[in-house]
């Protein structure tokens, strides 16, 4: 089965030259994610399914190239809407659109699935139970039974594929502690975990001599990034870019060739957790952007909205960790929240860029997000409002980048001395 079509590198130039010609997006919107051109936001289906078609469809409309999602993501049914999207109204235009999708997730269906496999001893190998309502797996035979069920709901290959969070592993390493506490990953956890995804790597090599997709890469918090994948201080669950990208090497060499297919790095990043971009404070040694890019991994960004917040940060008057903070226009604004609008208002007003005063906290969110050094920043687009917000800020283009990170190194500052924190 033949299963194009797929993302065409002078497709998405072209299409995005006709953007910046007929001045719906300015040229510093326009950036290079695996080869190809897209824009700088990305659409993230994480809660999108067939009532979001209409959001989806205006997005692209207005000239958002990159649609983001992930097997898992409302159990298929994100796909599936993608799928529609892409072989109905946009049938002509698949080859100008950047499909990202993930594997590695079980959860729902597919944990049953997976249950009723193990039962008829065909079990999916080395799964990774981490959570009683979520597992894991990368085995090589999971990842092709996942990529096939991708094609089929998004009726044709996607062009990125990104393991998603396979660090998940060292998740379920740490609870299998003790009363006493946690257990740390040993060497030979760590070990054992590169030469999973190593192995992970070489069918994903081999997915794209296929053409079932272009390119892969992994979605993860690496060293560097405040919050690991479970929301915990990023120390035992944390992965390493060079440990990575040496997988990605042995993988082509297993597969007889030079150059790998690595492309893509997909990490949090918004003005609550800023350290991909600017670094923690006080620690010393490269950021994860600066690492991504000297291993040639292009870096999209998730999560410019929901933030996870520092420790002592809450927004109500009730001391409680917050799990996640909406970085939205509230009424009355939280003043925690307020309080980053005007530090942010500060720098851009200092700059002589009054233009974008108004710009309440999301406007800020959004626009701090597509002005970081990244391929892609993704953004959700379940309703009008979202996509109109993107699309405005997408027209506007990027802040520069020195004065993008002086916001963020000044709310991170904010939040470590200020009382409202």
């Amino acid at each position: 089965s033949n299963p194009k079509p797929m993302a065409c590198v002078q497709a998405t130039k072209a299409a995005l030259a006709k953007l910046v010609q007929s001045n719906v997006i300015p040229p510093e919107s326009v950036r290079s994610l695996a080869g190809f051109s897209v824009s700088g936001f990305g659409v993230g289906c994480y809660r999108m399914g067939m009532q979001q078609k209409e959001a989806l469809v205006r997005a692209l409309q207005g000239g958002v190239n990159v649609i983001d999602t992930s097997s898992t993501y409302l159990a298929g049914e994100s796909e599936s809407m993608i799928g529609e999207v892409l072989s109905g109204p946009f049938k002509q235009q698949r080859n100008e659109m950047v499909v990202v999708t993930k594997v590695g997730y079980l959860q729902g269906p597919l944990m049953a699935e997976a249950q009723l496999r193990h039962t008829q001893n065909r079990a999916w190998p080395e799964i990774v139970k981490f959570h009683p309502q979520a597992w894991h797996c990368i085995h090589p035979d999971f990842i092709r039974d996942q990529l096939a069920a991708s094609r089929a709901r998004l009726q044709g290959a996607p062009d990125i594929v990104l393991l998603h969070n396979p660090e998940f592993f060292f998740t379920a390493v740490l609870g299998h502690g003790s009363s006493s506490g946690p257990t740390p990953p040993t060497e030979a956890d760590q070990n054992e975990f590169y030469k999973r995804l190593q192995l992970a790597f070489e069918t994903l090599e081999e997915a794209a001599d296929q053409g079932q997709l272009s390119s892969y890469g992994l979605s993860t918090n690496p060293d560097g990034c405040r919050w690991s994948c479970s929301g915990l201080d990023n120390i035992w669950e944390t992965t390493h870019i060079e440990r990575i990208m040496a997988a990605a090497d042995a993988a082509a060499r297993a597969k007889g060739r030079t150059e790998h297919k690595c492309k893509v790095i997909q990490v949090p990043c918004n003005l609550l957790e800023p350290e991909s971009f600017v670094g923690a404070l006080g620690v010393a040694g490269k950021t994860v952007f600066e690492k991504a890019k000297e291993h040639g991994l292009d870096v999209m960004t998730h999560r410019p909205i929901n933030a996870i917040p520092p420790p002592d940060f809450h927004i109500g008057d009730w001391a409680r960790r917050e799990s996640f903070i909406k970085l939205r226009d509230l009424r009355p604004q939280p003043p925690a929240l307020a309080l980053i609008v005007s530090v942010c208002r500060d720098v851009l007003v200092n700059h002589g860029l009054p233009a974008f005063y108004k710009g309440g906290l999301t406007d800020i969110a959004l626009h701090t997000a597509l002005s970081a050094p990244v391929s892609v920043a993704l953004s959700g687009a379940r309703d009008e409002q979202y996509v109109d917000n993107m699309l405005d800020i997408l027209s506007k283009g990027p802040l520069p980048e020195k004065i993008t990170a002086e916001i963020f190194l000044k709310v991170q500052a904010l939040m470590t001395k200020s009382d409202e924190f």
